[in-house]
């Protein structure tokens, strides 16, 4: 239900608030002759009494017509104050939500992550094929051997990890760290949407939380050999 705009203005208009005063004191007037015509004032005649008691009911209407032209005009500058504002929400639908250009932009952060997923396959494929050639080598487990020597060794949950070249070595990366540590540094906060679970959202926090540091040293590690 929409609020009458004159009864919650804080200020009266003016031409509200002298004909409301003028009703008053009309109506003060009336009641002042009333009480004299009960006291046995013989001074006060009917005449008087109806004429105080038509002045006192015109000046009434005259009050409530105030107050219906000031509601009127409260109720038209709502209108006009609600039409721009419409109009102002409107165009900025129009300027800024344009879902054509952020369906395009999904598509190529889609693809951008697809080729960055299928990078991460490659890199890892490789390495673990270089173990399988270095392990049917018979080449010497990492820190067993020269320092000129190619290595290779498995960890705890027989993950391969290999050495060409003295301190360069070359482990499969997981998607998922590159992905929550991706989605961590862009936005620093990961917002999941409305009713998604805490576990939902930590998840994606713990990731990152847990592997940046590796995705990074990797990445960084990366650029210094590009140079």
């Amino acid at each position: 239900m929409t609020a009458n705009p004159i009864a919650a203005a804080t200020d009266t208009p003016p031409d509200v608030a002298q004909a409301e005063a003028e009703a008053r004191e009309a109506d003060d007037l009336l009641a002042a002759l009333e009480e004299r015509v009960r006291d046995g004032d013989d001074q006060v005649t009917p005449q008087q009494l109806a004429e105080q008691r038509e002045l006192s009911g015109f000046a009434k209407l005259r009050a409530e017509a105030a107050r219906r032209k000031a509601n009127r005009a409260a109720a038209k500058a709502a209108a006009a104050e609600q039409a721009a504002a419409f109009a102002k929400a409107a165009k900025l639908l129009d300027d800024r939500a344009d879902t054509t250009k952020l369906a395009a932009t999904y598509e190529n952060a889609r693809t951008a992550l697809a080729a960055l997923v299928a990078d991460i396959d490659d890199y890892n494929n490789a390495v673990t094929e270089v173990a399988r050639i270095l392990r049917a080598a018979d080449a010497p487990e990492e820190g067993r051997a020269s320092r000129k020597a190619p290595t290779t060794s498995l960890d705890f949950w027989g993950t391969p990890s290999v050495s060409i070249e003295p301190g360069k070595t070359h482990r499969p990366m997981h998607t998922g760290p590159f992905l929550a540590t991706l989605l961590g540094e862009i936005t620093h906060q990961v917002h999941m949407p409305p009713g998604s679970t805490a576990f939902e959202r930590d998840s994606i926090h713990d990731i990152a939380q847990r592997h940046s540091d590796q995705v990074r040293g990797f990445l960084d590690r990366a650029a210094e050999v590009a140079k």
